[in-house]
């Protein structure tokens, strides 16, 4: 593993990408502009792509990671193109889509993931958007963030409406396969990612102020830290958690094995989701 770690994070607005030598900040850079309402956020490392969810523009769009520039997207063009480097930015998603909160994309069979806060809902369709599944509809009431673990075909996600829970399935829709994770002390469930080697659920709670964290079949949950400001999203890698505060617009570090909590970023315009970007996250062999 380098020694720099890179997060790359949503705005309103934009899309950055930071880098982190020893949690000291070393660049800040744009990657994309012209978000309307910039919300959740996935990457494809192996096909160097970022994906995010705009409500604004009731849309899910994606470019590729290494390309500074920005054109103008032509029509009639696909994720092919978008891969080969021959444009800069697809709207992947643009129907039956309202609110898109968060997005993940499965890298062992091409598909993306999102939650619909305004329909209550969870869907899947090919990466190129041209193949799209509803999923779960029913006892969803504001479905925020969505974590994938396709070595285990499992998708897990929060939901911080009437009776506020995090819930896994089956990433293929198999409504049996539908189990509550957490559902007791607990309010604004928003961010949650998975430590997939060590079968780990991190979580926060806007609300209670918490960022806890369990086994990836709900058991053995305990806190972490208690007294965040007002958690959003995190992001975990390398034994280390970030995630990003609505209440004063930063982005903060944990140390999982020294204990040390720092403010890495503090963002003039507030960061929404956060995400590591690294090949180990993605492995594809199990």
């Amino acid at each position: 593993t380098s020694p720099s770690t890179l997060l790359i994070f949503t705005t309103y607005h934009d899309i950055r990408l930071a880098t982190l030598s020893r949690n000291n900040v070393t660049n800040v850079s744009v990657l994309t502009k012209d978000l309307n309402e910039g919300a959740g956020l996935d990457f494809y490392y192996d096909k160097q792509l970022i994906c995010w969810s705009d409500q604004g523009m009731e849309a899910i769009q994606c470019r590729k990671m290494n390309d500074s520039f920005y054109k103008e997207l032509p029509t009639a063009v696909g994720i092919d193109e978008l891969i080969d480097g021959n444009i800069d930015k697809l709207s992947v998603i643009t129907k039956g889509i309202e609110k898109p909160e968060g997005l993940a994309i499965d890298w062992y069979t091409d598909k993306i993931y999102w939650a619909d806060g305004e329909l209550n809902r969870i869907e899947v369709a090919t990466l190129n958007g041209k193949h799209q599944k509803l999923l779960f509809w029913t006892d969803l009431d504001q479905p925020r963030a969505i974590a994938l673990v396709p070595s285990q075909k499992l998708i897990i996600w929060t939901d911080w409406g009437e009776s506020p829970k995090i819930e896994r399935a089956s990433m293929d829709g198999d409504k049996a396969s539908r189990m509550v994770l957490v559902n007791e002390r607990i309010f604004w469930p928003n961010g949650l990612t998975v430590d997939i080697e060590n079968n780990l659920i991190y979580f926060v709670d806007g609300n209670l102020h918490f960022l806890d964290v369990m086994n990836i079949d709900g058991s053995g949950r305990r806190t972490i830290l208690k007294d965040l400001l007002y958690p959003y999203s995190i992001t975990y890698i390398n034994k280390k958690l970030f995630w990003s505060d609505w209440n004063v617009g930063s982005i903060n570090s944990y140390d999982l094995e020294s204990g040390e909590m720092r403010e890495i970023i503090d963002a003039p315009d507030v960061p929404i989701t956060v995400r590591a970007w690294d090949k180990s996250l993605q492995k594809v062999s199990p």
